[in-house]
């Protein structure tokens, strides 16, 4: 990537690192929920649930799963309705998500053996 020349350009180049930053947060967000077993949790709960009861079926703190959610929402993976303080993986992507094993997919998609 050159180095900006122009006002537009920096705006543009800073664009794309505030970009790259906000993925690469969700990215670590989506990993943490893999390997913490809170979209497994989510997909097995019938209903919207709360922090607190997504929190218990996955076995862990109450306030963490608020905070992992809250990066969840922003970035579109879970939805949240604020009327109740409930959650919910999206219908179609939660057999995705139950079935989600990243290391396998790190692993095998690319040839890597990281």
């Amino acid at each position: 990537m050159a180095l900006p020349q122009t006002e537009l350009e920096e705006d543009e180049f800073g664009n794309k690192l505030m970009d790259a930053l906000n993925n690469t947060a969700l990215g670590m967000g989506i990993a943490i929920g893999d390997y913490m077993g809170l979209f497994t949790a989510m997909s097995t709960l019938d209903e919207p649930s709360t922090s607190n009861e997504i929190a218990s079926k996955a076995g862990l703190n109450e306030r963490y799963v608020r905070e992992w959610l809250g990066i969840m929402v922003t970035g579109r993976v879970v939805i949240a309705n604020k009327g109740d303080s409930t959650f919910k993986l999206p219908k179609k992507t939660t057999p995705n998500f139950s079935h989600l094993d990243l290391k396998v997919l790190l692993t095998s998609s690319n040839g890597c053996s990281c």
